[in-house]
């Protein structure tokens, strides 16, 4: 067998510098599964991407949909053989692979068979790069459940990078977030409730997704929605609005490592209907959506199709105007029933915004008490307590907050007749 081409020839391959960057960030063994050789030719497999290299002629091949030649992992498999040439096992040659190991230089480099061509097939082809995702998912999953929470604890931050980072590359960015909420629930106090949770709703995400084609439109879409498949804009705004007068229940803002979150909640004064205004704001660009408890307008709202649709997007409204109606709110046993009901269409649903009626703030920071002296959790993060309190002044009142299943986060309270945020 050759030496191989030296390093500076393989940078030479790269179709651009960042091409080199990221080929060389993908050369190291720990990246690769099944890392095969015989004669010129190298194999291996790159998460869901059968990847294979002809050192002879410098040709790569490769399965992922990149149109740039060689691709970074023809480019990487290249380089992580001159790192590390030893790592690779002696082995046949597949069936699938004689022809091109017997390729002339004048052969074509990095092949992307069937390249996908319009919303459909790209469509297609993200279905694709998801489910070989979720394939190495399914394992971690079932080792994870094996070792148990205790040995999850001491999983160390490499190792929750390197998990989110299969996910991204196979485009479920919806998931790759859900990694980081169970991470989350992982290292709080007393959270292996909230940690089996994460875990179940991701294996169910793993299930619903092999039967696809079996469910109906909405839960069909609702799996797109958390795999984050995005859909466009212009295609909400485009189906019909539903009007009503809107009162703004609540808005949180959320800062984050990569970019901020903020979540405003609305309710139709008629319709009763729930709508939640989502945003993101990248490097501290800002949010287009300025609203706040206390205001409401009239206007149309087009929900994204799901499951259980909530999100919405303003079609078209009236400026808003400070308001002195209060939302409809309802007791906690008719919250819960209605978040059950909501859960039955959409099990992957994060929050849930509740208008409760009849509750009550004590000295005890961590819960509030309804008129049944029924317990309702307080989130860890909410350090406004005291303000309930105020608010309150001891007796029953009405305030609104994010429900996630197992704590509220209080938004926004009654104080007299106004509604006003906390």
């Amino acid at each position: 067998m050759s030496q191989g081409p030296t390093l500076e020839v393989l940078r030479e391959l790269a179709p651009d510098p960042k091409a080199w960057d990221r080929a060389s960030e993908l050369a190291y063994p720990q990246n690769w599964t099944a890392l095969k050789k015989s004669g010129d030719l190298i194999w291996a497999r790159y998460y869901n991407y059968q990847v294979a290299a002809n050192l002879r002629v410098l040709q790569g091949q490769c399965t992922c949909p990149s149109r740039q030649k060689p691709c970074k992992h023809a480019l990487g498999l290249m380089v992580l053989h001159h790192r590390y040439p030893n790592t690779f096992q002696g082995d046949a040659i597949p069936e699938g692979l004689a022809t091109f190991a017997s390729k002339s230089p004048s052969g074509s480099s990095c092949v992307a068979p069937n390249p996908p061509k319009g919303d459909d097939n790209r469509l297609q082809q993200r279905l694709q790069d998801i489910g070989g995702g979720l394939v190495e998912l399914r394992l971690w999953l079932r080792d994870t459940v094996q070792m148990g929470l205790a040995n999850l604890e001491q999983l160390p931050d490499a190792q929750w990078a390197h998990i989110r980072a299969r996910l991204t590359d196979a485009k479920a960015s919806g998931l790759a977030n859900r990694i980081d909420a169970l991470k989350e629930a992982v290292r709080q106090e007393n959270g292996h409730r909230q940690a089996l949770h994460q875990i179940g709703l991701l294996q169910l995400f793993c299930e619903g997704f092999r039967h696809l084609e079996e469910l109906g439109p909405e839960m069909r879409q609702e799996i797109f929605n958390q795999a984050g498949i995005n859909q466009k804009k212009a295609d909400i705004l485009s189906s019909g609005g539903l009007s009503d007068h809107w009162i703004v229940l609540g808005r949180r803002v959320e800062i984050q490592e990569r970019f901020d979150i903020q979540r405003t909640w609305l309710q139709g004064r008629n319709t009763k209907r729930l709508a939640l205004l989502l945003e993101f704001s990248i490097a501290g660009s800002g949010f287009e959506v300025q609203l706040d408890a206390g205001q409401a307008f009239h206007g149309a709202l087009c929900y994204y199709p799901a499951g259980f649709p909530i999100r919405a997007l303003i079609q078209q409204s009236d400026p808003p105007h400070s308001s002195p109606m209060l939302p409809i709110a309802c007791s906690l046993d008719e919250n819960l029933e209605s978040y059950a009901n909501a859960l039955s269409y959409n099990p992957w649903l994060d929050r849930y915004p509740m208008v409760l009626d009849g509750l009550r703030a004590t000295g005890d920071e961590s819960f509030l008490v309804d008129e049944k002296n029924q317990v309702i959790p307080l989130h860890p993060a909410f350090s406004r307590h005291w303000e309930l309190l105020a608010l309150s002044g001891g007796s029953f009142f009405k305030v609104m907050g994010e429900w996630d299943g197992y704590q509220l986060f209080p938004l926004a309270a009654a104080e007299g007749s106004r509604w006003v945020k906390i």
